[in-house]
């Protein structure tokens, strides 16, 4: 009877989600306090911005020129136009690779030098983030916390 009551306890915990992976991310603040994220993405050591108020993640053509992309939506502005394209990627958190779509463009370098960033690859949106059950930022320890 024990051993059935601590596995139905295994069980329970495991159902329950007491064996969620748990990540930590290493980030760096920016100039302004910016969160700033050190990842993969496909495979390329990149530097995303925490976003939250982004809706999708966005990369460089730098980091995902490379890649198929399908035309989303053209911006007009004044006498020139940016096509924004949609890519289809990996983006590794420190736990393994997971699929997800983004953004490609370039990012005006003037706004990046304005955070006082060397190199910035992109932007980590809410989509990407909102596939974990909890975020907590960490600036003792300069990490993102990530759980499932």
């Amino acid at each position: 009877m024990k051993k059935f009551l601590w596995l139905a306890c295994i069980l329970l915990s495991f159902v329950s989600g007491a064996f969620s992976r748990h990540v930590s991310v290493p980030i760096e603040l920016g100039r302004h306090g910016e969160i700033l994220l050190h990842v993969k993405v496909n495979g390329h050591d990149a530097v995303l911005l925490l976003d939250t108020g982004a809706s999708f993640s966005l990369i460089t053509t730098r980091i995902g020129g490379n890649l198929a992309t399908m035309p989303a939506v053209s911006i007009v502005e004044g006498h020139t136009s940016q096509t924004l394209h949609i890519a289809k990627g990996s983006l590794n958190l420190g736990s393994g690779d997971v699929d997800t779509a983004f953004v490609v463009t370039d990012l005006n370098p003037t706004q990046t030098a304005a955070l006082g960033v060397k190199k910035l690859d992109g932007l980590l949106g809410m989509r990407d983030l909102s596939a974990f059950k909890s975020v907590q930022i960490d600036f003792k320890h300069k990490v993102v916390e990530l759980e499932d």
